[in-house]
């Protein structure tokens, strides 16, 4: 028994002076690492990435800080979505490709110009050879399904105030020829 315990690896013990949180800060630093290869080095010095918020198909969006911004004694955070071009254009057709980023391309421009206080607000944009950046503000409320999904049916009153924000915004959006076709609400 003696010589099958001699033979099982054994965990290092924890040295006295390292946290017990640096494995793990450790794990997210590399995690990192990944996202900030292929940022441009301008975009670093203006933004720090914070927390993975979501991931899909094609991006990621990560919790954000602008370097030079303080608001009142703390950072303003806001949401920076990155986009694998090469993922989100796999398996297409070379021709389609280009009218696809153009596609995206107009939407950022679309989001630059609106100003509408139901409207998620454009910060900034970033395009390199493999990745898209769009930076918004950050909205921490999370999806109206999923809030009735764990309240159950809004009152009437805030149903009221969310839907008012809602075809408040669309008409906006009309109004200036822009039609939504994707709405999240």
């Amino acid at each position: 028994q003696n010589a099958a315990d001699a033979e099982k690896p054994r965990m290092p013990l924890r040295k006295r002076e390292q946290s017990y949180s640096e494995p793990v800060l450790e794990t997210y630093e590399k995690q990192l690492q990944q996202v900030v290869t292929g940022v441009p080095q301008e975009f670093l010095k203006l933004y720090e990435f914070g927390k993975l918020l979501g991931v899909g198909t094609t991006s990621k969006v990560y919790q954000i800080y602008h370097k030079r911004r303080k608001y009142i004694g703390h950072r303003k955070p806001f949401a920076c979505k990155v986009i694998d071009k090469r993922k989100l254009t796999l398996g297409m057709v070379e021709e389609d490709v280009e009218p696809l980023l153009q596609q995206l391309r107009k939407e950022v421009d679309i989001l630059r110009r609106i100003n509408h206080p139901h409207i998620v607000a454009f910060q900034d944009f970033v395009e390199t050879k493999r990745l898209l950046f769009i930076v918004t503000e950050y909205l921490p409320g999370g999806e109206l399904f999923d809030y009735i999904l764990k309240h159950g049916p809004l009152p009437e009153d805030l149903a009221c105030t969310s839907l008012f924000g809602i075809f408040s915004a669309v008409a906006y959006l009309h109004d200036r020829g822009v039609i939504h076709r994707d709405i999240k609400a």
